[in-house]
């Protein structure tokens, strides 16, 4: 999915999308079997609302981690593929035990960082 983070064109999304779909619609049965169950994965995703990636590395930026944005925009790219609406997108941070989990909207945390000159690092609210 890394060449599709570069690529910011309709197709570009299109491609991570697919990528994001394909790498996702893996499942491992009680027995340990593995298969692919594509059609089962896209009816959750167009059912989904949001999505929330849960992350418990206090080490990690959310704006330096290519993953992340493979991950989360990946998913956002697979409903826009899919003909779905616009999910809400969110990184849930449960990095500190003592703390009640909180999620933050990612275009908030993202927007917030580019806005201030410098990286939100994780567990700052920006």
């Amino acid at each position: 999915m890394t060449d599709a983070l570069e690529d910011y064109s309709d197709a570009g999304r299109k491609a991570a999308g697919e990528a994001w779909l394909k790498s996702s619609e893996w499942v491992v049965d009680a027995q340990g079997q593995a298969r692919q169950e594509r059609a089962a994965l896209e009816g959750r995703v167009l059912a989904a609302d949001g999505f929330a990636h849960v992350q418990d590395l206090t080490e990690s930026d959310l704006l330096l981690a290519s993953d992340y944005a493979a991950h989360e925009g990946g998913f956002a790219a697979a409903v826009a593929t899919l003909g779905g609406q616009k999910p809400s997108l969110y990184h849930l941070d449960t990095s500190n035990p003592a703390t009640p989990p909180r999620a933050a909207p990612s275009t908030r945390k993202s927007r917030g960082s580019c806005a201030g000159g410098r990286p939100i690092r994780h567990g700052q609210t920006g």
